[in-house]
């Protein structure tokens, strides 16, 4: 696909999401959007999983209910976009700017943090004890199973055993975020 065909598309989207004859639901799986312009886009509900959107303009576009699961937003304008409900598991969001926009701070957590710190991959680390159990971590570091293959992860990022202790988080929700977003370059509004 060629980013000239992607208002035609749009509009047929716009149809559809208003039940329209003519209307088609927007399916862009594992499309290279690199650089487009989607400013402003009613991408409500659409799928975009596995997208390609490096530096892809989404300034105030619907991004509500939209699957961006395992995209790559790195370095996109996401400033005034409405990201709540989206799915962002796993999806890459370093160096977006991310200001101003509407999104749940559990809805962002759940992107690939990637390669972080040491303290980072420690800290998550901890968070993931949490859920599955510190035996079942300390078993890991040891060389034994992955203690997520029966359960979902709560962040998806790097780990490393032998960085492995066991012990108490230190950043939780929006204080998580934050410290997260600011090591991978994200940019996000004041809290203040």
């Amino acid at each position: 696909m060629t980013n000239t065909d992607l208002p035609a598309r749009l509009k047929r989207h716009q149809k559809w999401l208003d039940h329209l004859s003519g209307g088609v639901f927007l399916e862009l799986l594992h499309e290279d959007l690199r650089g487009a312009d989607l400013g402003g886009a009613n991408l409500t509900k659409a799928n975009l999983q596995g997208a390609d959107l490096r530096r892809v303009n989404l300034r105030g576009a619907d991004l509500w209910r939209v699957n961006l699961r395992e995209a790559n937003l790195s370095e996109a304008n996401l400033q005034g976009a409405d990201l709540r409900k989206a799915d962002l598991r796993e999806a890459n969001l370093r160096g977006a700017d991310l200001r101003g926009a509407k999104y749940s701070v559990a809805g962002l957590l759940q992107c690939h943090w990637f390669s972080l710190s040491p303290k980072f991959t420690l800290e998550l680390m901890r968070h993931d004890a949490e859920s599955c159990g510190v035996d079942r971590m300390n078993k890991w570091a040891k060389g034994g199973p992955c203690p997520f293959s029966f359960y979902e992860r709560d962040y998806h990022f790097s780990e490393v055993a032998s960085l492995w202790s066991p012990g108490t988080p230190t950043l939780r929700g929006r204080g998580l975020l934050e410290a997260l977003a600011k090591e991978s370059d994200i940019r996000l509004s004041s809290w203040r």
